[in-house]
Formats: structure tokens, C-alpha cells, sequence
């Protein structure tokens, strides 16, 4: 599965396609461009607080803006090697002898 980044389901699916910019966005959010440019561009995931900021402006309950955060980047950590090697030798608690 690939999910997508919520940086860019937020670019993707609600600034782009209302003509919104960054820099408008950012402004009405109350938060510094660079802060919402490095959460399109897919450098940051979603705060608490940007979820009911961005539930605020965009109408979107904060649950969504987290949930897609915690899919993102629960993926990607399962997606690591060392992630991998290391529940390889963990016993699950009903199977411990």
C-alpha cells in the first residue's frame, strides 16, 4: 500500500484544486509560510494543532488530518528494515514459554 503523504493530500486535494496558495493558506491558518511549505512539500506531518487549524479553514474534522498522518507514517516506519528485523524477535505475550 502507498499512502499518500497528508502534506500532499492537502496540496493535492483542497489548495490546488480551490486555487489556493501556500502563502494565502499559511496566512489564514495563522502560521508561517514556511511552516505549510514544508508540510506540502512532504518535509513535516501534521500537529494536533494543524489538524484543527486546517479543520477550521477547510472544514475537515481534525480526526481526518490525523488519521492520514498516523497511516502515512505508521506505513513508513513498517516499511524500515530495522523495524522488520527487530519484530522478528519479539515473542508475542501468549506465546512466551
Amino acid at each position: 500500500m502507498d499512502t499518500k503523504h497528508p502534506g500532499a493530500v492537502l496540496y493535492d486535494e483542497f489548495l490546488y484544486p480551490l486555487g489556493l496558495p501556500v502563502r494565502y493558506a499559511a496566512k489564514e491558518l495563522e502560521i508561517a509560510y514556511t511552516t505549510l511549505n514544508d508540510l506540502v512539500r512532504c518535509r513535516k506531518g501534521i500537529s494536533p494543532q494543524m489538524a484543527l487549524r486546517l479543520e477550521r479553514f477547510l472544514g475537515e474534522p481534525a480526526e481526518y488530518w490525523m488519521t492520514l498522518h498516523n497511516q502515512y507514517f505508521l506505513e513508513q516506519a513498517a516499511r524500515r528494515s530495522d523495524i522488520q528485523q527487530a519484530l522478528k524477535t519479539i515473542v508475542p505475550l501468549g506465546e512466551a514459554t
